[in-house]
C-alpha cells in the first residue's frame, strides 16, 4: 500500500481518537469541576489570576457542610505580605477545602472561576451572603469597584455548588446603605430564607443610618419603612457604619461596634429580634471600640471578637465575653510572637474548637492614633488558624495559640453532626482523577464504546452521590434543638426550630465612597486609580 493510501486509511481514526479523548476529558471537567485536574483548577478570565503567593482581602464568604467548603467570592487581591494599596479589584470565586488535613504554607484552595464573566471590568466586594435552605448562596450588598471608582452595589448573584457558577439573579429594587453592617463570620447553612444588613450611609445624603435592610432572592427591602415597622429604630442602636453583623440563632440578630467614617468607634453590642423587629442592648460591652471586626459564639457561651481597626490603646487582636459570668476579658494568645499584632477584613469561620481567618489585612500596629497615621498595611496569608484552648490559670476562662496545621479529624466540621457518608470535595476529586485514568487507557484501547460506558458510568455515580448528598443535606438540615441562650428573652412557642451552630451570615469590611477609607489613609486601590 502506498504511502498516500496508508496516510488516507489513517486519518479517521486519528480524527476519532481525537474525538473520544476530548469527549472524555470534558465530561470529567463538566461533571466535576472543582476537582479537575487537581486540587487547584485554573480557569482563565479577564481578571488577576488566584496563584499559590496569593491573598484576598474584603471578600464575600460562606462555608458549606455539603461540600466542607469556605467559600469567598470577590474582594481584593495581592500578593501575601506585599503592602495593600498594591492590592487589585478581584473577580475571583475561591474556596478551601476543609475536609482535607493541610498546613497553612499549602492550603488546599481552589479556584472556581469568575462571580459576572460577562462583567470584566468592574468586582463585588465588602457585602454580604446566605446559605439558602436548598444549599445555593446568595451574595449581594456591597459596592461594586471598577475604573470609575466605588458604587453600593444592588446586584444579587446566587452560586450552585454543584456546578461551582454564580448567576446574577437581579438588581435590587432598593439601593442598600453604603457601608452597611459586615458579616461577623462567614455564612452558615440555616433556615433563613432572608439576609440582612444594618446601618451605614444613606446613599443619597452619605449620613449614617440605622436603617434594616431584608435581602432575599426577590430584591431588598428597607423593613424600617415597612408599615407598622416604626418600631424598628425605636430604642435601638445609634447609626453607624461598619459594624459587624451576626446571628445568635433563629430569631436572634447581634450588631456590634461599628461607627467609623466621621463617627466614633463604639463598643456596645445590641440584640435584634428578627419577628418583631424589635431592639435590646446586650449585656456584652467590648474592651475595645472597634470596627471591621469578627465575632462569632463558641459553646453558646462565649463571644469571642477578632480583629478589626481601634482607636484605643491598647488594643487587643482577640477578647470575649462569657455570657455565664459575665466577664469579659483580654483574648491572651500563648504564642503571639507566632501571628500578626492585629488583623482586619479577612474572613471569619469556626471549626470545632479552630478559627479559621481566610485572608484579610495584616496590621503593623495595634491602633490608628488618628486619621492622617500612614502606618503600612500589607496584604494577609490565605489562611490562618487560632485555636481556642482552656485558660489553665482559670476554671472557666479561655486562651488562644496560632498552629500551623489543620485536621479535619481533630478540628470537625460546624454541624454538630456530620455522618461520615456525606458526600465531601476529598472523595469527589479521587472519583473524578481514578475514573479519569480509565478513561484514557480505554481510549489508548481504541475504545469509543468504552469511553460511552465509562460516561454512563461516571453519571450514574454522580447522581447517585448527588441524591445521596442532596437525602444527607436535608437530613442535617432537619436536624433541631430547642436551646436558647438564658441571655436571650424570646417565648418558645416564637422560636422556629434551627440546627446548630449559633453563628449564621457571613463575611467583610469596607473601604471609601469614592475616596480611601478614613480608617485606611493609605489603603489607595490601584482599581480605583485606573
Amino acid at each position: 500500500m502506498s504511502t498516500r493510501n496508508k496516510i488516507r486509511h489513517q486519518l479517521p481514526a486519528s480524527l476519532v481518537y481525537r474525538i473520544v479523548t476530548s469527549f472524555a476529558i470534558v465530561l470529567l471537567v463538566a461533571l466535576c469541576p472543582e476537582h479537575f485536574p487537581g486540587h487547584m483548577t485554573i480557569v482563565s478570565a479577564a481578571r488577576p489570576a488566584f496563584s499559590a503567593s496569593s491573598s484576598v482581602h474584603s471578600s464575600i464568604c460562606a462555608y458549606l457542610d455539603s461540600t466542607q467548603r469556605l467559600y469567598s467570592f470577590g474582594g481584593y487581591i495581592g500578593e501575601t505580605s506585599d503592602d495593600a494599596k498594591n492590592a487589585e479589584c478581584f473577580q475571583g470565586m475561591i474556596s478551601l477545602d476543609l475536609s482535607r488535613a493541610f498546613s497553612v504554607t499549602s492550603p488546599p484552595m481552589t479556584d472556581h472561576g469568575v462571580l459576572e464573566p460577562t462583567n470584566s471590568t468592574r468586582c463585588l466586594a465588602l457585602g454580604s451572603s446566605l446559605v439558602l435552605p436548598d444549599g445555593q448562596i446568595l451574595i449581594a450588598g456591597g459596592r461594586t469597584v471598577g475604573p470609575g471608582g466605588e458604587t453600593p452595589s444592588q446586584a444579587i448573584f446566587r452560586f450552585d455548588p454543584m456546578n461551582a457558577t454564580a448567576t446574577k439573579i437581579q438588581t435590587a429594587k432598593a439601593l442598600v446603605p453604603y457601608r452597611h453592617s459586615l458579616p461577623a463570620a462567614a455564612a452558615v447553612q440555616g433556615s433563613a430564607d432572608a439576609m440582612y444588613v444594618i446601618g451605614g450611609g444613606d446613599p443619597l445624603s452619605g449620613e449614617n443610618v440605622a436603617w434594616v435592610y431584608s435581602i432575599t432572592t426577590g430584591g431588598a427591602t428597607n423593613v424600617s419603612g415597612l408599615p407598622g415597622m416604626a418600631n424598628v429604630n425605636k430604642n435601638g442602636p445609634e447609626p453607624r457604619k461598619l459594624a459587624a453583623l451576626g446571628r445568635v440563632n433563629a430569631t436572634h440578630l447581634f450588631l456590634s461596634g461599628g461607627g467609623s467614617g466621621g463617627a466614633p468607634y463604639r463598643n456596645d453590642v445590641w440584640l435584634f429580634d428578627t419577628g418583631n423587629r424589635s431592639w435590646s442592648q446586650f449585656a456584652y460591652t467590648m474592651l475595645n471600640h472597634v470596627d471591621q471586626h469578627r465575632m462569632i459564639i463558641y459553646q453558646d457561651r462565649y463571644w469571642i471578637r477578632v480583629g478589626g481597626y481601634s482607636h484605643d490603646e491598647p488594643s487587643f487582636i482577640v477578647e470575649y465575653y462569657d455570657a455565664v459570668t459575665n466577664v469579659t476579658a483580654k483574648g491572651v494568645i500563648v504564642n503571639p510572637e507566632n501571628g500578626p499584632l492585629n488583623v482586619a477584613r479577612g474572613c471569619l469561620h469556626l471549626m470545632n474548637s479552630t478559627l479559621v481567618y481566610l485572608g484579610g489585612l495584616d496590621l503593623e500596629r495595634k491602633t490608628l492614633v488618628n486619621k492622617d497615621d500612614k502606618n503600612r498595611r500589607s496584604v494577609a496569608s490565605i489562611v490562618r488558624l487560632l485555636a481556642i484552648e482552656p485558660d489553665p490559670a482559670s476554671s472557666s476562662g479561655l486562651q488562644f495559640r496560632w498552629i500551623t496545621s489543620y485536621s479535619p479529624s481533630v478540628t470537625s466540621p460546624s454541624a454538630p453532626k456530620t455522618p461520615s457518608a456525606a458526600p465531601s470535595s476529598a472523595p469527589l476529586a479521587e472519583k473524578s482523577r481514578a475514573m479519569g485514568v480509565g478513561a484514557i487507557l480505554g481510549i489508548a484501547a481504541g475504545g469509543l464504546g468504552a469511553s460511552i460506558l465509562m460516561g454512563a458510568a461516571l453519571w450514574k455515580r454522580f447522581r447517585v452521590d448527588e441524591l445521596k448528598g442532596a437525602s444527607q443535606t436535608t437530613e442535617r438540615a432537619s436536624e433541631s434543638t430547642s436551646f436558647l441562650p438564658a441571655y436571650v428573652e424570646q417565648a418558645p412557642e416564637t422560636l422556629p426550630q434551627r440546627r446548630q451552630p449559633s453563628i449564621i451570615l457571613s463575611s467583610n469590611n469596607p473601604m471609601p465612597y469614592g475616596q480611601p477609607s478614613l480608617d485606611d489613609p493609605e489603603l489607595v486601590l490601584s482599581t480605583v486609580q485606573q
